[in-house]
């Protein structure tokens, strides 16, 4: 039975460090920008104070015109139109409009004020006058309405270099701001700057730490399920990035681990009960052979009821057959489960490269080849047990063939059939240690190259950083898993093979079993026909004994696989 699967969230944790980074960013500008306005502020108004100053010469210098313009027109006894006159005051005014707008000094504003006053009063007296000219009196009131111009003028002359002066005291404060300004803005930004940096560093180690934690997590999830704990809780994960994938990967692994185990297990003890059952099946066939031999010197008559006990027998057989059937396809189903589980591991080994990857701006991750060494060291001495044990089985075959091949001769005639089966169990002992010597020179090649790895791994342990240990022992965690999957796999196929040859050993059994009950309808008339068959049919029971004693103890090998994890 298969745990619970779960599916991957696509979110990718480039993604939140790239919105931390536009936030940092957003603050930086925000910051220039609220510098940048203050500063044109300022510029501005320095700009403006730089443009009243020029103004303000054109007052003084068209304030003398209209006053020598004044001069010209009562000096001509009014032959001379005020026009020019008038022309003249209208730039003062336009002047006036624009000093009007700009003047922000207090100091400034107020001799600004007394300088229009006094241009007022002038251009006043300047209409009075031109009225009253041709008249008797008039000329002379023009000309002290002039003397009274040149006073003012030089009054106005004397306002506008006090607002000269105002001015630039303003410049002097403005410049003084300026600088205020600038330091302030220079402060803020180192301390931006600084603020930013110690938020990203704080970030960073958070963002590092919190890696960490999870990493640390898988890899005490992945020894769990290493060591063969299959019960330990799913791991819950909130980040939603590549890390909380890699953990999915992992639940889904160790829950088709789980439900690989328990399918081996309930099928381990389903065969140690059928080879039971059939080691029963087989003595009984035993027992009714040793019946039938000594009912042969009996009469005819005693022959029906052997037959009735060969039916019940074959029966019994096809039972017993029809079991190892249903075996065989749970191996089958096994071995698919198995080969499934081994794509998950593979899957996740993937996922766990991929993260390895994307964490290599923060932390540069290298595998252990050291452990990966000593851990094909040790399964190549796994291996090698197999394969002795596959050694002793072949031997067994082998010695089980020649023993065969001799009843076969002695059984004459009815034992050509027994004869073929034994040249074919000679011919796979043959196969099997063909097969062994080839693995073992394989083992000699993979032993000689996992001690190269092993030296490299040496080396390469000595330029190792403590913050890669933990993704090692995660891709060390994932080889070993993948390594027991294999093995389980390997033993599965090994079953597989055993009850294949069962299968049919079972079915050549059947037709003894046939041939048997034709034999003893004609016991009667052969009865030295019907001993050579009972010859025949207790050899094929030993045969099938001795397979039924292999089956049991691959079982007990299957569940002793097994019993390292707890489900």
């Amino acid at each position: 039975m298969k745990g619970k699967l779960y599916k991957k969230k696509n979110t990718s944790i480039s993604k939140r460090l790239i919105k931390s980074f536009v936030v940092l960013l957003s603050c930086m500008v925000i910051i220039n920008a609220i510098s940048v306005v203050m500063n044109l502020r300022v510029i501005n108004q320095y700009k403006s104070i730089i443009s009243n100053i020029a103004l303000e010469g054109q007052v003084k210098v068209k304030t003398a015109e209209l006053v020598n313009i004044y001069n010209s027109v009562i000096r001509s006894d009014g032959k001379l139109d005020n026009k020019e006159y008038n022309k003249k005051w209208d730039e003062i005014q336009i002047i006036f409009s624009r000093l009007d707008k700009t003047i922000i000094y207090d100091k400034s504003k107020s001799e600004y004020e007394g300088l229009k006053n006094i241009l007022d009063t002038i251009n006043k007296d300047s209409i009075s006058a031109f009225s009253k000219l041709g008249t008797t009196h008039g000329a002379l009131e023009a000309i002290e309405v002039y003397a009274t111009m040149q006073k003012k003028q030089d009054f106005a002359t004397i306002s506008i270099g006090n607002i000269l002066v105002d001015e630039s005291e303003y410049m002097q404060i403005l410049d003084g701001n300026i600088q205020k300004i600038y330091k302030i803005t220079l402060i803020l930004l180192i301390a931006t700057i600084i603020g930013i940096s110690v938020f990203a560093i704080l970030l960073a180690t958070r963002f590092s730490k919190k890696i960490t934690k999870q990493l640390n997590q898988l890899n005490d999830f992945a020894k769990q399920i290493s060591n063969g704990n299959l019960n330990i809780p799913d791991l819950n994960f909130n980040s939603k990035d590549e890390v909380e994938d890699l953990g999915y990967s992992f639940i889904n692994m160790k829950n088709s681990l789980k439900g690989i185990v328990k399918d081996v297990q309930e099928n381990s003890i389903q065969i140690s009960e059928s080879s039971n059952q059939l080691a029963i099946s087989m003595d009984e066939s035993s027992r009714v052979n040793e019946e039938i031999v000594q009912s042969i010197v009996m009469s005819s008559q005693i022959s029906s009821k052997q037959c009735e006990l060969v039916d019940s027998a074959l029966i019994k057989i096809e039972n017993s057959n029809n079991e190892m059937q249903d075996i065989l396809t749970s191996a089958k189903q096994m071995q698919e489960e198995s080969n499934e589980t081994i794509d998950n591991c593979m899957k996740g080994k993937n996922n766990m490269e991929n993260m390895m990857q994307q964490l290599s701006k923060i932390n540069t991750i290298i595998s252990d080849f050291h452990e990966q060494a000593e851990t094909l060291n040790k399964r190549n001495s796994e291996i090698t047990n197999i394969l002795s044990l596959i050694t002793g089985i072949s031997k067994q075959t082998s010695l089980l063939s020649l023993n065969a091949s001799i009843e076969a001769a002695r059984a004459g005639e009815h034992g050509r059939g027994f004869a073929v089966v034994a040249g074919e169990i000679g011919k796979l002992s043959q196969q099997s240690d063909s097969a062994v010597k080839e693995i073992n020179n394989i083992l000699a090649y993979i032993k000689k190259d996992t001690e190269g790895i092993n030296t490299k791994a040496k080396l390469g342990l000595l330029e190792l950083e403590q913050n890669k240990e933990v993704s090692s022992d995660v891709n060390n965690a994932f080889s070993v898993i993948e390594s027991s999957n294999k093995k389980v796999n390997y033993t599965i196929n090994q079953v597989n093979s055993n009850i294949n040859l069962i299968v049919s050993k079972m079915d050549d059994l059947l037709k003894s079993m046939t041939n048997l009950k034709k034999h003893s309808v004609e016991l009667s008339e052969t009865s030295i026909n019907n001993s050579a068959s009972m010859e025949e049919q207790s050899a094929t029971i030993e045969e099938v004994n001795a397979s039924s004693d292999i089956l049991r103890e691959m079982a007990i090998k299957m569940q002793d696989l097994t019993k390292k994890f707890k489900v």
